[in-house]
């Protein structure tokens, strides 16, 4: 009964005025499974609750051509349970017209007309009910009235016009589109244009919202289904309430089963019972194309959606006159859409029909349609989606389909299928001709879904292909696929020599190609020289932003700043470089190369520690991307990073998650992948879940599986690093050290920004290799102070302490501290004031150390770091501190989440854009936002802003990096080093 409540008020009333003397008459219209008989069973509850006397009956069609047989089954009951006393009481007067009808042994009395006969048998039905009615109200409910006879029908309707003034509500329900009549119904025409003045209010079952949905799935199924599940879940059943009951039996089944049902697995559900429901509903029609109408169901569910009758008819092999007659049937009975093209009702319709349709008939079926879609020059993928299930052929037709289609769903992003259509094309008769187009797309959708023989497959195919531009598109992926196998050389080689073949001839190509050999300079080893020389012949075209130049001004200048970034080159200079390219339009919208400026420009601004700014530049970089883009996934893989370092846990929980579904780990896009790896697993650890953890690392950071190069191991071994830690499993740990250090020396990397040393100088120290991990120390400390972004240099200051004692830890640690004093990286400054305070007490100062852990842990809390919570409370325990949570008032007692909508609302965007950013619903957005005006004492968003104004502190806000326009960035006026400062607060913690 969800989204039924105006229904039921309305029967509610209507039941009550029955009670009063006035009857009714009820029409319920609705489509198969739409819950019209779950409707009659809550208004017979109702009745019985209030003394009625209830009479019920169904129309069925093996009734249809028996006069009177809805009336008979109404009063069947009744009768039976009645004594001779009564009966005869009920049945006196003009009443007693009727007992030739209930009698089947006695026929209506002979010499009357039929007309007048009949008006002789409503008046005696009437009385009959009549009498019954002066008893207690009677209440009749009728069920799927377009399939009663049509002397029934035209007693309800004579019925209809005399129930004001009697305690008699009647309800009966029909099909949408409600047909009646014709050869056994009740009329031509609609029923309710039959029953006409008779039906006093008449109701329509519409099909389930998707909240409508989220509320029934989360009442019949224990924990909670993800955003993107309910989703699937509505679109398989379209809100149908017998079809969401039937997949909520097969999620149970699922999860009982050990299964987690994702949005995948609800669309592929096809249950028996729907798929024997539908075969009985598409049999409710006249007599002659029964045996038609089953086999058009089998048919449509094997073609999926048909462009015309005379298509659905070629395939199901009837005469198309008979498929016109199912086809009324089946649309008549709900089970077809009404509008074109001809399909299902639902998803879960055609799912179910062709799981449980005979594999004879199925494989027919997909010959007869892979023939007609031929016929007709249907696209590829349609066509190909029925050779998959036959046998190969010898046309050599469909190899070309299905190559092509396997380009198709490359293009769509599903490499999966294609992979799984350039197997199945490598089995027919392919010609010679035709085998670089065929090796190329297989080897692509091996690439992009991790297989390793994609490399073998892809330089196959530019060995046999003889056009330049096809060599050059093969080279591309070629050169992907080289470098996920840390083959930056070959990939380099590969790149150069297509670039020499395309140059003069496919411009746009030749600069895909060129730019493609700079990006190898800062993602693996062994590319520098390449680089090099690449930013050398680019010089003049690309600094002044030529068109012809083969890469854009912004495409140079992120290439540049990454390389200055990874190369050691101070912050300054770095951060330089990255508002140079900020002040050029750069659109996400752009694809391919442009599509990477963003990420690589957000990824320095993280690694200088220019937290707000980094997640400012991603989320509207987000925003303009599509949602299942492999952009976006990069997009958000890095912001998982970043808000982790901000302490907004759950966004970088959910950014990380879906960038790691929707991914794989060797596709050449995925540059993002290893940061959402180790944002998800530190995250964790930061949550005390050390074995989910080590479970998110194994499914996604595994080494044999991602194979990463260069710049895109380190993620994955810090990650890895953490896990050690955590286990404290000492052997693996050193041997981790030792591989990081030697990947930092092969890469030539002397950035200090990204580098793993903090780490692993605090679990050399751990595992009592204290000579090396000071000295680690020291040369990384020198460095960061060389880098000279305070950021960096505190966690130096940070893991320096770890390794001495007594004033000289504490002073080392105070400039950490000091160092993050407004920093936005909460993680990072509650870790140097957690330390800080634990030196101060070991030094004899517990007054101090007191102060600076109490701070920690207001952060802490607020950023919901168990771990840190965990320790900072025993160091207080262990001074001899009653530990107790720390209450907080105004704009520090937000959420981190509230905080991060607050900041969003203050820029201006509006609610919709928010949830688009942060992946949320519409209404969420309103529930927090409304939390924030409560807890702030506001009304509006208007006060909002004017409290951001006056310099309270909301996450994200304050940048100095230029504002966002119709790209991702576009110049503005600085603003001032100390609003800035004071703005860059994380979440609105403040020290004590």
């Amino acid at each position: 009964m969800i989204e039924r409540g105006e229904e039921l008020r309305s029967l509610e009333a209507l039941l009550a005025s029955c009670h009063d003397g006035d009857g009714a008459f009820v029409l319920v219209e609705g489509g198969l499974g739409s819950g019209k008989s779950s409707l009659l069973r809550a208004l017979r509850k109702g009745a019985l609750g209030v003394s009625s006397t209830v009479l019920q009956a169904r129309g069925t069609e093996f009734e249809s051509g028996h006069r009177y047989g809805l009336v008979r089954q109404m009063l069947e009951h009744w009768l039976a349970m009645v004594g001779p006393a009564e009966r005869e009481v009920m049945l006196s007067g003009p009443a007693a017209m009727a007992v030739p009808l209930l009698d089947h042994h006695e026929g209506l009395p002979p010499g009357e007309s039929d007309a007048r006969q009949e008006e002789h048998v409503h008046h005696a039905l009437l009385d009959l009910l009549t009498n019954l009615a002066d008893e207690r109200p009677l209440v009749l409910l009728l069920d799927d009235v377009h399939l009663a006879d049509s002397a029934s029908m035209r007693f309800l309707r004579h019925l209809g016009r005399h129930l004001l003034e009697r305690p008699i509500l009647c309800c009966a329900t029909t099909s949408l589109p409600a047909t009646g009549g014709g050869e056994h119904g009740a009329a031509p025409g609609t029923v309710q244009a039959f029953l006409g003045p008779a039906v006093l209010c008449a109701f329509t079952l519409r099909p389930l919202s998707e909240d409508g949905v989220r509320a029934y799935l989360a009442s019949a199924l224990p924990g909670q289904l993800s955003h993107e599940a309910v989703r699937a879940a509505c679109v398989a059943t379209t809100g149908n309430p017998f079809f969401l009951r039937e997949l909520v039996s097969e999620l149970a089944s699922a999860r009982q089963a050990g299964r987690t049902p994702g949005p995948a697995h609800i669309a592929g559900i096809g249950p028996r019972t729907v798929a024997r429901v539908v075969q009985r509903w598409s049999q409710h029609s006249p007599r002659r194309p029964v045996r038609a109408s089953t086999s058009c169901v089998h048919a449509l569910a094997v073609l999926g959606s048909a462009d015309s009758v005379a298509q659905l008819a070629e395939v199901a092999g009837v005469e198309i006159s008979d498929a016109a007659d199912a086809v009324d049937a089946l649309r008549e009975a709900g089970v077809i859409a009404q509008e074109a093209p001809l399909r299902f009702t639902a998803p879960i319709v055609r799912n179910a029909i062709y799981r449980h349709m005979p594999h004879s008939f199925r494989y027919r079926a997909h010959y007869a349609a892979a023939q007609s879609l031929f016929e007709e020059d249907a696209p590829p993928e349609r066509i190909a989606e029925h050779l998959l299930h036959l046998p190969p052929a010898t046309d050599g037709r469909a190899a070309d389909v299905l190559v092509a289609a396997g380009r198709t769903a490359l293009g769509k992003g599903d490499p999966v299928y294609a992979l799984s259509l350039a197997r199945r094309a490598a089995r027919e008769d392919v010609p010679v001709s035709m085998l670089p187009a065929l090796l190329a797309v297989r080897g692509e959708a091996e690439h992009r879904t991790g297989h390793p023989h994609a490399a073998r497959h892809l330089r196959q195919a530019l060995e046999l292909s003889t056009e330049s531009f096809e060599r050059a598109s093969i080279a591309l992926h070629l050169g992907a696929a080289l470098a996920s196998d840390a083959r930056c050389e070959e990939a380099a080689e590969v790149y150069r020599d297509a670039y020499g073949e395309v140059r003069t001839s496919h411009p746009s190509l030749a600069r895909r190609l060129h730019a493609e050999r700079g990006w190898l300079g800062p993602c693996a080893p062994g590319t520098e020289e390449i680089a090099a020389e690449i930013s050398r012949e680019l010089g003049g075209t690309a600094r002044s932003g030529g068109a012809e130049g083969p890469l854009s001004t912004a495409q140079y200048l992120a290439l540049r700043a990454t390389r200055a970034l990874l190369g050691g080159e101070p912050g300054d200079e770095v951060i330089g470089l990255v508002e140079q390219a900020l002040s050029h339009d750069i659109s996400i919208r752009e694809g391919g190369l442009g599509a990477r400026v963003p990420w690589f420009l957000a990824f320095c601004l993280f690694a200088c520690g220019r937290l707000p700014e980094a997640g400012k530049l991603l989320d509207n970089a987000i925003q303009q991307a599509e949602p299942s883009d492999a952009d976006s996934d990069n997009l958000r893989a890095l912001r998982s990073c970043v808000n982790l370092s901000r302490g907004l846990l759950s966004e970088a929980e959910n950014d990380a998650t879906a960038a790691l579904e929707r991914s794989g780990a060797c596709d050449e896009r995925n540059l993002g992948r290893p940061f959402a790896v180790l944002a998800l697993t530190e995250l964790l650890l930061l949550r005390n879940q050390p074995d989910a953890a080590e479970h998110e690392f194994a499914k996604h950071g595994g080494w044999e599986d991602s194979r990463p190069g260069g710049f895109r191991s380190l993620p994955l071994m810090i990650a890895r690093g953490h896990l050690h830690s955590a286990r404290e499993d000492g052997g693996d740990d050193v041997q981790d050290c030792r591989r990081m250090l030697e990947l930092l020396r092969e890469t030539g990397s002397g950035a200090s920004a990204f580098s793993p040393a903090p780490g692993i100088v605090r679990r050399l120290h751990a595992l009592g290799q204290k000579e090396e991990a000071r000295r680690l120390a020291l040369d990384h400390l020198a460095a960061a102070r060389k880098f000279g972004v305070p950021y960096v240099v505190a966690e130096a200051l940070s893991a320096y302490a770890g390794t001495v004692r007594g004033d000289e830890a504490v002073v080392a640690l105070e400039e950490s501290v000091r160092l993050l004093d407004g920093s936005p990286a909460a993680v990072r400054r509650c870790t140097s004031l957690a330390q800080l305070g634990a030196a101060l007490y070991a030094a004899g100062q517990p007054t101090r150390a007191r102060r600076r852990l109490w701070a920690a842990q207001e952060i802490a809390e607020a950023a919901g770091t168990t771990v840190l919570v965990t320790r900072i409370r025993r160091e207080l325990a262990a001074m001899g501190v009653r530990v107790r949570s720390t209450l907080r008032a105004g704009t520090p007692s937000l959420t981190p989440r509230e905080q991060r909508v607050s900041a969003l609302a203050a820029e201006g965007k509006r609610n919709h854009e928010i949830a688009r950013i942060l992946f949320v619903t519409v209404k969420t957005v309103e529930w927090h936002l409304s939390q924030v005006y409560r807890k702030l004492g506001i009304a509006s968003r208007n006060e909002l802003g004017r409290i951001t104004a006056e310099g309270l502190e909301l996450a994200g806000t304050g940048s100095r990096l230029p504002a966002m326009t119709g790209g991702v960035a576009r110049g503005c006026p600085e603003r001032s080093a100390t609003r800035a400062a004071q703005n860059d607060r994380d979440g609105g913690v403040r020290q004590r």
